[in-house]
């Protein structure tokens, strides 16, 4: 594994400098502005997040230039004001506020994610729910407020993502209703703010598949996302009945290797490099077809699953390592999943392996590994 890491090193130092031939200066104030400049990386994390918190990772490397951050709590459920415009109580607007100063201070850029999609489409699948022009109006009209507030905030907001894994029914119907939703959220920010960049998830809750069936909303300053944490089965094993931690419940599944995957009927499956990068290939196609702009808004890994025979890092750092290579390669902007977002810490890099152990380290296994790409 070590050579892994080595040769892995000479490999990132090529793509930034292949990276470093097509813009000679790779800072921004607005993502649009930018195309074809260094990727944006970074990492998840909270309101909560302090400026002590934001001095640590932005040390983690030159390259650590975004945070996205999940508006997540009760000060972000929004609320009517007195005319009638969806808004956040003042608890939310001075933490979004705070954050955003701290960031600036620190030369980070920030993502502002509307993470509670439930505040929208109550219902998960729910034609009901995604098809309501009341719910897609809430939507446009909390983005409105966003938009008027911040329209002339510039240099730190890199972009508005619009809607957290959107999770319309899974059938054409649903990827329709979703698609007309993110125009006209689009068309409402844009009635007030046509310089910060927006942020398209697809459906599926922002799968690489749902390319598939996303369709560009026409605004030339959008930028289109997804969600990376294929298989869950194995990224997300232990962390319900349907991805259970190995096939005994207890001992884990390694990668690459050969895991059941499907939700009710399991098929062993050979998950490796090869397997991920197939996932990817909607992405790419809509790369391709509409000249867009991918952001692999999240994408991790549970910290605990076990040790290869033979290997000296676990599964995680392999399967990290792998799919930055797949990201990387494509040219992607992309943020972990996540930082100090939880007491345990089970998707930070920050931490050992151990699931009884949650301590953070500064030189863990996996924050090595990143630091490769963000030195």
């Amino acid at each position: 594994m070590k050579s892994r890491f080595n040769n892995l090193f000479f490999v990132v130092l090529l793509l930034f400098s292949t990276h470093s031939c097509i813009v000679a200066n790779p800072t921004f104030l607005s993502w649009g502005e930018r195309v074809g400049a260094t990727p944006h990386r970074g990492v998840n994390t909270g309101s909560w997040l302090s400026s002590w918190d934001m001095s640590v990772v932005k040390s983690w490397g030159s390259d650590v230039t975004l945070i996205r951050l999940q508006l997540m709590g009760d000060h972000f459920i929004p609320i009517l004001d007195p005319y009638g415009q969806w808004t956040f109580p003042n608890e939310g607007w001075l933490a979004l506020d705070a954050f955003l100063n701290n960031a600036r201070s620190h030369g980070l850029k920030v993502v502002i994610d509307m993470h509670q999609t439930r505040d929208y489409f109550p219902r998960r699948h729910s034609a009901e729910d995604w098809g309501s022009q009341q719910n897609r109006d809430k939507l446009c009209s909390i983005w409105t407020t966003i938009a008027k507030r911040y329209r002339y905030s510039r240099g730190v907001i890199a972009g508005f993502d619009i809607l957290n894994e959107p999770c319309p029914p899974d059938n054409l119907s649903g990827y329709d209703m979703w698609n007309q939703t993110a125009l006209e959220v689009t068309n409402a920010i844009r009635r007030f703010d046509d310089y910060h960049t927006i942020i398209v998830e697809s459906a599926g809750y922002g799968s690489a598949r749902c390319f598939d069936y996303l369709v560009p909303t026409g605004d030339n300053n959008t930028v289109y996302s997804f969600h990376l944490y294929d298989p869950h089965e194995f990224s997300e094993q232990g962390t319900r009945v349907e991805w259970p931690f190995g096939d005994d419940g207890v001992s884990g599944y390694v990668y690459p290797g050969i895991i059941p995957l499907g939700w009710f009927t399991k098929v062993d499956t050979l998950v490796d490099s090869a397997y991920i990068s197939n996932k990817l290939e909607p992405v790419r196609q809509f790369q391709d077809d509409y000249n867009a702009r991918i952001y692999v808004g999240e994408f991790g890994c549970i910290r605990w699953t076990p040790t290869a025979a033979g290997e000296v890092y676990n599964s995680t750092s392999i399967w990290f390592e792998d799919v930055l290579n797949l990201i990387e390669a494509e040219g992607w902007d992309w943020t972990h999943h996540a930082y100090r977002l939880s007491a345990n810490g089970a998707y930070s890099i920050e931490h050992s392996s151990d699931p009884t152990d949650n301590s953070r380290y500064p030189n863990s296994d996996n924050l090595q590994l990143f630091k490769l790409y963000w030195d």
